[in-house]
């Protein structure tokens, strides 16, 4: 146990620390966020380059489609709460945010008892230009199974789900193809018993748009993978593309690991056979040294978009092609990645395959790496300035200030707008008593008077309920998060303040509470693995005009190690709690799973 006897403070402001400025409810006035990875630091001019990712954090499974100069697209949330972000560009660079797919518990109901990497798994978006409709088809893996949701306009809301119960496995996607059909490609089982683990099978079958049904038959695309007697691992992520006189395959290969990869395959009807490409795979990362600069790996996961003109016999340009998937940022070489799996673009090639004969796309060559700093192309530029998007905007997107979705930034919230920043979210769904009549996300939180009341609940981190804690995703491995907190503790079993966190058994807690000597502590708290809450330090405050002040408090993560310090002086002076800490608990690889980490508020009360 350490103590502390801080400065004097300011008579003015000596005179507002009294009974009647106590917080019983945990209230923040603020927070902010900082990035700071030394693999941004690269000179590039932002009118004519961009950079990858273009949204970085846990933002996986990205799915692309257009409608006019407008490009929307859908990522993974799993169990975080609302689900299914959903992202509209018109350069495929800058992107603004939509809102979610899932937004009410009749769409879905994460539970309690869902883990982590349960949930909402490779959402697809595509619009249909039969009924000038878009389409999403997604695997809630801890619920419902696949369903399809559908929506005139993605900013207005999605419809409640069409369960399409004869789709089995994971993965679904769409192909509206140009005679009026739609296909459902997915992941599944194979036709007879697996051969070995991760052994999967790629399935299409016909969807009717007038019923919101399957029809017809289901037939395997593919089996195992591109070379079966290789025992190829997890053909998952299905896309099918009607492009000029082909359709093409495209699959994910591999895991999501570092052996990820994106393989394709063509063929001359939609449901027929499928010969591989030669130039497989399309994508991969996996051939690259460990100890590459700035290493980006796991990437696969891809899918599809033309940004050019078709011309009236179906001819497209090869040079307008465009490919989103996922990727992580890593840093010890490939082998340790905080923000879990982002979005990256990268132009298509489009080059003779000795096999069919025909075109077949390339993301990027085996033995290239995928570019940090990227070229535009000259309609990207055009659209930059139409749009009057200025190089000082680019990497906040679009100036917000409250956003950060690439490289090095900052981004800050004061909570002084009647509703909560959209890109905020929480753990799984709130149960009926907590859910907020008017529209927020829950009803433990509110915001009035530039402060957001966070009402402690008796969920801890480590259980699989849903705690009262508001978090956004952690975007680089190196970055600073602070929050100020204002927080009266009037019992031992009351405690609120900043947390990051990966997962139900790996997690940071630095807050405030009162301690059992019965004086206001500043507490740092772990989880690592047994899901216990550990005290790692605590720093009794004993001036007691501390005791209602204000408290700043601050995670400084530089990769490998974490420090925790905190300020009653509005940040004049910093204490350091504990010694350096291991920020690796932090990472997919320790924690396992499918996400990245967050940094949150919580709050929690016995």
């Amino acid at each position: 146990m350490r103590y502390f006897h801080f400065l004097p403070l300011l008579l003015t402001v000596t005179a507002c620390m009294n009974q009647t400025n106590q917080y019983t409810t945990p209230q923040f006035e603020s927070f902010a966020y900082r990035g700071n990875d030394a693999r941004y630091d690269l000179p590039f001019d932002s009118e004519t380059h961009y950079l990858n990712p273009v949204i970085s954090g846990t933002n996986p499974d990205p799915a692309i489609c257009r409608k006019g100069d407008d490009y929307f697209m859908a990522n993974s949330s799993f169990v975080y709460w609302p689900g299914i972000p959903i992202w509209h560009s018109k350069d495929l660079i800058d992107w603004d945010f939509c809102g979610y797919v899932i937004d009410r518990p009749s769409q879905a109901f994460f539970c309690e008892g869902s883990h982590i990497a349960g949930g909402v798994f490779a959402p697809d978006i595509k619009y249909c230009e039969k009924n000038q409709t878009f389409y999403l088809i997604v695997t809630i893996v801890t619920g419902s199974g696949n369903v399809i949701f559908k929506t005139q306009d993605p900013r207005k809301g999605w419809s409640e789900p069409i369960p399409v119960p004869e789709v089995h496995g994971i993965d679904p996607s769409f192909l509206f193809d140009t005679d009026g059909k739609c296909y459902i490609v997915n992941n599944d089982e194979p036709a007879y018993p697996a051969e070995y683990s991760g052994h999967r099978a790629i399935w299409g079958r016909e969807y009717d748009l007038n019923t919101d049904k399957v029809c017809g038959e289901p037939v395997v695309l593919i089996d195992k993978g591109i070379r079966p007697a290789d025992k190829p691992i997890w053909i998952e992520g299905p896309h099918l593309y009607h492009i000029g006189q082909q359709y093409f395959l495209m699959d994910a290969e591999g895991g999501t690991g570092d052996g990820h990869s994106e393989v394709v395959l063509s063929g001359r009807t939609p449901l027929g056979k499928f010969t591989p490409s030669a130039q497989n795979p399309i994508l991969t990362q996996r051939t690259q040294p460990h100890d590459r600069p700035n290493a980006i790996s796991c990437a696969g996961h891809a899918d599809l978009v033309y940004a050019g003109q078709t011309s009236a016999n179906g001819a497209f340009s090869p040079d307008d092609w465009w490919s989103v998937f996922l990727a992580c940022t890593t840093y010890d070489g490939d082998q340790l990645y905080n923000t879990g799996r982002s979005t990256f673009l990268l132009p298509v090639s489009w080059q003779k395959d000795r096999v069919s004969g025909g075109l077949q796309p390339l993301i990027l060559h085996p033995d290239s790496i995928i570019p940090t700093v990227c070229a535009k192309q000259d309609w990207q530029r055009e659209v930059a300035a139409a749009e009057g998007i200025s190089s000082a905007k680019k990497i906040g997107n679009l100036a917000d200030g409250r956003n950060l979705l690439r490289g090095n930034g900052s981004y800050r919230d004061d909570f002084d707008e009647a509703t909560l920043y959209p890109l905020w979210f929480t753990l799984r769904t709130p149960m009926c008593d907590q859910q907020a009549a008017d529209g927020r996300l829950a009803a433990w939180y509110n915001i009035a008077d530039g402060h957001l009341q966070l009402t402690g609940r008796n969920v801890k981190l480590s259980e699989q309920g849903q705690p009262s804690m508001l978090c956004r995703w952690v975007k680089n491995s190196t970055y600073t998060a602070q929050t100020r907190l204002l927080f009266t503790p009037q019992d031992t079993l009351a405690l609120a303040g900043l947390t990051l966190f990966q997962s139900e058994r790996a997690y940071y807690i630095f807050g405030k509470r009162l301690g059992e000597n019965g004086q206001t502590e500043i507490v740092l708290l772990k989880t690592d693995r047994d899901q216990q809450d550990k005290v790692i330090d605590q720093c009794n405050i004993n001036d007691q005009r501390n005791i209602f002040a204000a408290v700043d408090l601050r995670a400084e993560v530089n990769e490998h190690t974490v420090q925790f310090s905190f300020s009653v002086d509005d940040g004049a002076n910093w204490i350091r709690v504990a010694g350096l800490q291991d920020a690796d608990i932090l990472t997919t690889n320790y924690a396992g799973g499918f996400t990245g980490s967050v940094v949150g508020l919580y709050s929690y009360k016995k």
